[in-house]
């Protein structure tokens, strides 16, 4: 199974790319995915959607699965591969937020080539509709899987414990943690320390006290 694990970000968020790229690429290497991180001007965000999502669709000639994930996200369990998580049924997947009234987050999501097509060709066409939308297509996902059956068909949401975990409901072991819903500062802050807490994506805590209270999240 090809597989291509993509993120992205713009100039305001580079020292995060610096701090999690090499975690994301990491957990690539491992299981031999590909991994590429695009940078484009979010400054500009409704100039630049439609091409960011031309540039996602255009993977699907090339690989079996594609993976987006943001920039503000670890991969803390590098032992959970993309197979374990896509069924071989699975043509899109999403994942909850559980942190507050909104119900789904669209910044990690999982495509299968071949089937997201249509979801994809949905979505840049009607730009128009969801460009003054908060969070743009993300809440225009939830209404088409409110409103359109084939969307429903086509898209399984999993619980954020899956692959979406805030850091205040993560756990040693969930697959990936994501920074969302704060400041730049506290994501850097957040990555940093779980790094420093568990460097090599081995769910495992051995860290020595050395008559000092550990380091918390």
């Amino acid at each position: 199974m090809r597989v291509l694990i993509r993120s992205t970000y713009s100039s305001n968020i580079q020292e995060l790319h610096d701090i999690c790229s090499p975690n994301h690429r990491a957990y690539c290497e491992k299981w031999g995915y590909d991994y590429v991180a695009v940078k484009y001007d979010y400054n500009n965000y409704n100039n630049v959607i439609v091409d960011e999502l031309n540039d996602l669709a255009s993977n699907f000639s090339k690989y079996d699965v594609v993976m987006g994930i943001g920039m503000d996200t670890l991969f803390m369990n590098h032992n959970i591969s993309v197979r374990d998580v896509f069924e071989p049924w699975d043509s899109v997947l999403v994942a909850r937020e559980e942190t507050g009234w909104w119900p789904l987050n669209n910044d990690v999501m999982i495509y299968r080539s071949g089937k997201a097509d249509k979801l994809m060709e949905r979505l840049i066409n009607d730009f128009d509709v969801w460009k003054q939308y908060p969070w743009r297509w993300q809440p225009y996902l939830w209404n088409l899987m409110q409103e359109e059956k084939w969307v429903r068909d086509m898209v399984r949401m999993v619980p954020a414990k899956t692959m979406n975990q805030h850091p205040t409901h993560w756990q040693l072991g969930d697959w990936i943690v994501h920074f969302y819903n704060m400041s730049i500062e506290d994501k850097l802050a957040n990555a940093k320390n779980m790094l420093n807490l568990f460097p090599d994506g081995k769910p495992v805590w051995k860290q020595k006290m050395d008559g000092v209270r550990p380091g918390v999240i």
